[in-house]
């Protein structure tokens, strides 16, 4: 299996002291069950730098592109609206030089996420390798949001966020919502079967497959867009 793992070496100046410290940073992450490089980022190892002059600890946030090589799946995580509106460029209106590797991607089907923070790809991540649609997970986390501020009016949800835990001595994970306010954790929610079934039935069965779908960025606005135009189909304004 080809790698094509690029890495920059740069100085990163300390928050603390104010020197300078080399650091590899990973500029395209070609994941294999070999390299260990995804427990690397799951971990957040990739991205902590510890000061060779005071051993501080700085976490390094920068743009890259996550390639799982063996399930023909990238996500590209920009931090920075350039970066963003670079790779959307890139995979929308290529160059002529750049046609080659777009057209190779869709040949290989490849799936490809945008996300904006290592907090949402480990999530993609996650929704991937339990076997579910991010795009009906998406829409999935806004009928949970009403249903929470319908009991708790007074809160505001700052996100929310889809996670996998298998309890101990139970063969299989529980899939689950958690709530976020004020970046605090305060409730979760068990994925009901039943409701997700419905919820792809209602809002993503007459999409593309998950593969095909050209959807760069599946997030909280792309799933109220989704909602609000079912919402107006149902509901069409008088004429």
């Amino acid at each position: 299996m080809e790698t094509h793992t690029m890495i920059e070496k740069v100085k990163i100046k300390c928050p603390k002291c104010g020197e300078e410290s080399d650091f590899d940073m990973y500029k395209r992450i070609d994941a294999t069950p070999e390299n260990g490089l995804r427990n690397r980022l799951l971990d957040n190892s990739l991205f902590t730098l510890y000061c060779s002059h005071c051993s501080c600890k700085i976490n390094v946030e920068h743009s890259f592109l996550y390639n799982q090589l063996e399930d023909n799946y990238i996500v590209h995580c920009c931090v920075n609206d350039k970066d963003a509106q670079d790779v959307i460029n890139l995979l929308t209106k290529p160059t002529e030089e750049q046609k080659p590797v777009v057209n190779s991607l869709a040949k290989n089907n490849t799936m490809i996420r945008l996300v904006r923070n290592r907090q949402m790809l480990i999530e993609k991540l996650c929704i991937y390798d339990m076997g579910m649609d991010d795009r009906v997970i998406e829409v999935y986390k806004h009928i949970v949001a009403g249903s929470y501020l319908r009991d708790h009016p007074e809160d505001k949800i700052t996100k929310m966020l889809f996670d996998a835990v298998k309890p101990k001595g139970e063969e299989e994970y529980h899939k689950i919502i958690r709530i976020f306010v004020d970046d605090k954790n305060v409730a979760q929610s068990e994925i009901v079967p039943e409701t997700y079934k419905k919820v792809f039935e209602d809002y993503v069965s007459g999409m593309p497959v998950m593969r095909a779908d050209k959807n760069l960025i599946v997030n909280s606005a792309w799933a109220k867009s989704i909602i609000d135009l079912k919402n107006a189909a149902a509901n069409p304004a008088d004429a």
